[in-house]
């Protein structure tokens, strides 16, 4: 094989981020070169290294072996560098996480702060996606850590620990008619002008796909990636919005938010690991971090 360190560099960053283009970033390389190479590693073993989908890139089983030997041997190279005196050009491998939207903006603004400022020599590689992806992502060996929605069934290789609620709310400008009711049906409230998050969000795929299942359709006037910017636009009366409870109360901005009666907004958060992983500097210092963050955090749930 004729792969370079460039080479093992960009394919580590791809797997980390979930995306050619989020990898490329990181390792200052241009998405079309970045493509090139990748396309290059998978002609020059004749099989694909990357499943690519809607939601970004996953590594195949052969793209899982490579990221192993990859990151063995970019180790390798820190570790010579360092007796050698010579300032390594490449840095120690953050921690990988897979989150989704909630805990994008819902918890992690609580919970890292604090975990970088304990652990200076540690640095964090985030990827956002949708749940479902979370758990691919880290059984496929493309993130230390997950955090999204519980697996719809036991998988015998993650650990899986609950981690909280990530309820979805209604938010409704004050002094509307339905902001004085209790629960309300998604089917009371279709009828209004709504705010959301881009199409190809992941949590907006989701509430999307729920409404629809519902028979129902949102009217949306905008969409904006910013979720309190979106607070801000129901606090001024653009419209409602449906949203995670937890980053609601993160944006610090004061709206009306009213519970879903509806099933699937009530949801609750789990921390996923894969139980196959080697272990990775301060994985366990960043999972008991999140945990502390749980009421639920004190007993794990795993699969036999």
């Amino acid at each position: 094989m004729r792969f370079d360190v460039t080479d093992l560099r960009l394919f580590v960053a791809v797997c980390r981020a979930g995306s050619i283009s989020r990898g490329a970033a990181r390792v200052a390389l241009a998405l079309p070169s970045a493509s090139r190479r990748i396309a290059e590693m998978e002609r020059e073993i004749a099989r694909p290294l990357l499943v690519r989908g809607r939601d970004g890139v996953r590594p195949t089983d052969d793209g899982r072996t490579l990221l192993d030997h990859a990151e063995r041997l970019l180790a390798q190279w820190r570790d010579m560098a360092g007796e050698m005196g010579i300032r390594p050009a490449i840095g120690r491998p953050p921690l990988r996480l897979a989150v989704n939207t909630g805990a994008v903006a819902g918890l992690l603004p609580f919970r890292l702060p604090g975990f970088l400022a304990d652990n200076p020599e540690i640095a964090v590689d985030l990827a956002e996606m949708a749940s479902e992806a979370v758990v691919e992502t880290v059984t496929a060996g493309g993130a230390d850590l997950g955090i999204g929605l519980a697996p719809a069934a036991p998988d015998p290789a993650l650990d899986v620990w609950p981690l909280g609620p990530d309820r979805l709310v209604l938010l409704l400008p004050d002094g509307h008619p339905l902001a004085a009711a209790g629960d309300i049906q998604m089917a009371e409230a279709a009828v209004l002008p709504f705010v959301a998050l881009p199409g190809d969000r992941p949590l907006q795929r989701y509430i999307d796909r729920q409404v629809a299942g519902s028979a129902l359709r949102l009217a949306v006037r905008v969409r904006l990636p910013d979720i309190a910017a979106l607070c801000r636009l129901v606090q001024a009366g653009a419209g409602a919005a449906v949203l995670p409870e937890a980053a609601v109360r993160a944006s610090g901005v004061a709206v009306t938010a009213r519970s879903i009666a509806d099933r699937w907004a009530d949801r609750r958060l789990v921390l996923v690991r894969s139980r196959h992983r080697r272990p990775i500097p301060g994985l366990e210092r960043m999972a008991a971090c999140l945990l502390a963050a749980s009421s639920g955090g004190a007993g794990a749930i795993t699969n036999p």
